[in-house]
């Protein structure tokens, strides 16, 4: 396990706890970590006009005109293929999830056994870009490269990690047998077809190489009856996940990764972890308080978002009856009385080496 400091690179936020107020800091602190020279955006428009840029780039402001929606902002590149808007408030939900996660496996960034020298690593879906930072911070000598379909990621990052515009269900332009390490987290919502992921996955890794997959259940969980009936959770997480079902990206597929892994047949040693994540302030150990807390204000704070464009899209809600469920699920979620858990998975497996006449054989990059 990767640990570092659990509490590095939070979101900012504050969280009104029994009257006492927590402070957690801006992710733009890499602004004055990482002073680096920024480039023009003009610059690059010009590159994209003449054809200077293909299809998969670093950066251009043509992926930059949002579309707007219910008071929220979506991407452009691939409009509507993912239902989750990029805002700010959005980028901040991001970037707690991060937190929490870290929080949860002791701060570590990947459970994977990566040996030493792993030097190129893949974040697909990376989103505000914090693993691939974190990451290229804690593996100096490691070339990171983060991929999606927001360029929402900062300006200014460590020297050894780059983002680049790209959606991981179009064909990979990386070479094959390239990366020792491909990463991705909370992908459900964002892919049609898995399989079609994973032989990706499987071409652009190294032989002996390691992915990992992270991503939670959208279900909740009681196990002591406290969670009544009638209570809007219920509602909510049955629309979502429907909603999300009909739109042909399923968003609760943690509990599938392990089985489609090894479905595919294109990978070996796949393990699967699987710890219960608390909602709210009810669990009695101190971490699991915290942990609890912030997964509360990470629900609360990105409820409405999360459901605006699955609800109104594809389930035809108003954007008024959205908020209104949202609204009264918030008031649930501070019920200390209701003791509400998800199940968050990692799975990874690597890539078998090829071998002759019984011997493995190291194949390097085209």
């Amino acid at each position: 396990m990767a640990a570092s400091t659990a509490h590095e690179n939070l979101p900012a936020i504050d969280v009104d706890v029994c009257s006492s107020i927590i402070r957690i800091e801006p992710r733009s602190q890499y602004t004055s970590k990482y002073p680096q020279e920024e480039t023009e955006w003009d610059d690059l428009d010009s590159d994209y006009a003449s054809g200077g840029l293909s299809d998969t780039t670093s950066l251009s402001s043509s992926f930059t005109k949002y579309q707007f929606e219910n008071g929220r902002r979506y991407h452009a590149y691939k409009e509507g293929h993912y239902a989750f808007p990029n805002d700010e408030k959005e980028q901040d939900r991001l970037d707690l999830v991060h937190h929490i996660w870290r929080l949860r496996f002791e701060g570590a960034l990947y459970l994977a056994p990566l040996y030493p020298g792993a030097q190129r690593v893949l974040d697909i879906g990376t989103g505000t870009g914090i693993w691939a930072i974190d990451f290229a911070d804690q593996f100096e000598s490691a070339e990171v490269i983060g991929t999606d379909i927001s360029p929402i990621q900062p300006r200014w990052v460590p020297p050894n990690v780059r983002f680049e515009v790209d959606d991981c269900e179009a064909p990979w332009t990386f070479p094959t047998n390239h990366f020792d390490f491909i990463h991705g987290r909370n992908l459900g919502g964002s892919i049609v077809d898995w399989d079609k992921l994973y032989e990706q996955i499987h071409k652009h890794l190294t032989p002996g190489g390691y992915v990992e997959l992270q991503d939670l259940d959208t279900h909740f969980y009681c196990d002591d009856g406290s969670w009544p009936d009638d209570d809007p959770l219920h509602e909510w997480e049955t629309c979502i996940n429907t909603a999300a079902e009909k739109s042909g990206r399923k968003i609760a597929v943690g509990q599938l990764l392990k089985g489609q892994l090894e479905k595919s047949g294109l990978f070996e040693d796949i393990h699967e972890t699987v710890v219960k994540t608390p909602i709210g302030l009810w669990p009695a150990e101190k971490g699991q308080k915290e942990i609890g807390l912030y997964y509360r204000e990470m629900m609360s704070e990105g409820m409405e978002g999360m459901s605006m464009a699955l609800f109104s899209r594809v389930l035809g809600w108003k954007p008024e009856e959205i908020i209104k469920l949202t609204e009264r699920c918030r008031k649930s979620l501070m019920d200390r009385r209701i003791h509400l858990y998800a199940n968050w998975y990692i799975v990874y497996a690597r890539k078998p080496l090829p071998k002759k006449e019984g011997v493995a054989v190291q194949v390097t990059s085209d």
